[in-house]
C-alpha cells in the first residue's frame, strides 16, 4: 500500500477509534436510548455507519475484479467528490439510502465495536492490495452518481462517518 493511502486509511481508522473510546464510558442503556421517536439512537447511528462501509466494501471488492475496463477518475470525480464533502459537512437531514435506513439498535456496543473492526481489517486488507496503477481509476459510484477512486471514496466514508460523529455527540450532550 502506497505511503499517502495507508495514511489516509490511519486518520480515518484513528477517528473511529477515539469516538469509539469516549463511547466506552457511556452505559449501554443511554446508547440504545433514541432521543425521540423519529431519531436514531448513538448505536442505530454506529450500525448505519458500519452497513454503509461494508455497502461500499462490499461494490468496490466487485468493481476492482474489472479494474482493468475502468477509467482513471479525472476532473468530474474531484468535483463531485468535493461537492460530496461540502454537502455532508452542511446540517441538513438526509434520507438514508434503502438498505441503510433500518439500523439494529438493540445491540451493545461491543458488539457494535467488533463488526467494525472486523469490517475495517477486511478494508485494510483489501486497500493492501490494489496495484498502484489501480489507485486513481474510478471504482466506487456514490449514490448522487459520481464516480470516484479509492482516496476520494475513503473520504467520503469519512465525511460520512464525520456528519454522524457530530450527530452522536449532541445527542450525548
Amino acid at each position: 500500500m502506497g505511503k499517502q493511502l495507508e495514511n489516509q486509511f490511519k486518520k480515518f481508522e484513528q477517528d473511529r477509534k477515539i469516538l469509539l473510546h469516549s463511547l466506552q464510558a457511556v452505559a449501554n442503556e443511554k446508547l440504545a436510548q433514541a432521543p425521540s421517536p423519529e431519531k436514531w439512537s448513538v448505536i442505530q447511528i454506529l450500525n448505519h455507519l458500519v452497513m454503509a462501509e461494508y455497502g461500499t466494501f462490499g461494490y468496490l471488492k466487485k468493481k476492482i475484479q474489472a479494474v482493468d475496463s475502468l477509467k482513471k477518475a479525472g476532473f468530474s470525480s474531484w468535483l463531485g467528490s468535493q461537492f460530496i464533502k461540502i454537502y455532508l459537512s452542511l446540517p441538513l437531514k438526509t434520507k438514508a439510502p434503502k438498505g441503510i435506513d433500518q439500523p439494529v439498535g438493540n445491540e451493545k456496543l461491543e458488539e457494535v465495536v467488533a463488526k467494525w473492526d472486523k469490517l475495517r481489517q477486511n478494508w485494510y486488507e483489501f486497500l493492501s492490495q490494489i496495484k498502484d496503477d489501480d489507485l486513481e481509476k474510478a471504482l466506487f459510484k456514490h449514490p448522487f452518481g459520481n464516480r470516484l477512486n479509492i482516496y476520494q471514496t475513503i473520504d467520503f466514508c469519512d465525511a460520512h462517518f464525520k456528519k454522524h460523529k457530530k450527530q452522536i455527540k449532541n445527542i450525548l450532550k
